[in-house]
């Protein structure tokens, strides 16, 4: 755990998971007292060790039951909003034709990428 100096302070934790380092922005220093940080660093690494990644988790609505659910959370995000129709329109159809059908009914946990 250590400060990273970008545009503010904050305190990071760096982690690896299926071979990629992450980074792990626990809080503004100017914010958060180091203990508290350090707190917080135990849980987030409790959850790669159980093979979760807190970035992707934190990203995408990883309360979602099932995949079809996620997707149409993906959906109304904000960011997908400023996109042209035609992107809005392939990603539907992607989706639609390619794991709706073997995917979209299973559990978000029970999907791995091996």
């Amino acid at each position: 755990m250590s400060k990273h100096k970008s545009h503010a302070e904050s305190w990071i934790l760096r982690y690896r998971i299926h071979g990629k380092q992450r980074i792990w922005t626990l809080g503004d220093a100017k914010l958060i007292a180091l203990s508290q940080a350090r707190q917080e660093a135990p849980e987030t690494l409790l959850k790669v060790r159980q093979g979760r990644d807190p970035l992707l988790e934190k990203r995408f609505d990883m309360s979602a039951d099932t995949l079809c659910e996620c997707f149409n959370a993906l959906k109304s995000r904000p960011e997908l909003k400023t996109k042209s129709d035609n992107y809005k329109s392939s990603l539907e159809s992607s989706y639609r034709n390619h794991i709706e059908g073997p995917l979209g009914h299973i559990p978000i946990t029970g999907i791995t990428s091996r």
